[in-house]
C-alpha cells in the first residue's frame, strides 16, 4: 500500500469514527425494521430499526441504515409499526430484576 493509500485509508477512519457509524457489516443474524424502537442506553433514541449479531446491537437508524447491514442469510423482521424496547445488555437490570434471564 502506498502512502497516499494509507493518508487515504487513514482519512476514512477518521471520518468514519468522527460520524459515529460503525463500518458496514453485513450477514448480521437479524435486521428489526419498521418500528419505533426505543433504546434503552446513555442517550434513549428513539429509532425505526436495529441491526443485530450474536445477540448484540450493533447498529441503529433508519430501515435504509440499516439494509447495508444485511446479508442473505439475515434474518429480517418487520414489527409493522410497533413499539419495541432494545436494552443493549441483557445482564441489564430494571427495578432490582434482570430482563433477561
Amino acid at each position: 500500500m502506498t502512502r497516499t493509500q494509507l493518508a487515504g485509508f487513514g482519512l476514512g477512519l477518521a471520518l468514519l469514527a468522527a460520524s459515529g457509524q460503525a463500518p458496514a457489516q453485513t450477514n448480521v443474524d437479524t435486521v428489526v425494521t419498521n418500528g419505533k424502537i426505543l433504546t434503552v442506553d446513555a442517550t434513549f433514541a428513539v429509532v425505526q430499526a436495529l441491526a443485530i449479531d450474536r445477540g448484540r446491537i450493533v447498529a441503529r437508524g433508519t430501515d435504509a441504515e440499516m439494509a447495508r447491514y444485511a446479508g442473505p442469510k439475515t434474518k429480517v423482521i418487520d414489527v409493522k409499526g410497533a413499539t419495541v424496547i432494545a436494552i443493549p445488555n441483557p445482564r441489564t437490570t430494571i427495578a432490582g430484576k434482570k430482563v433477561v434471564q
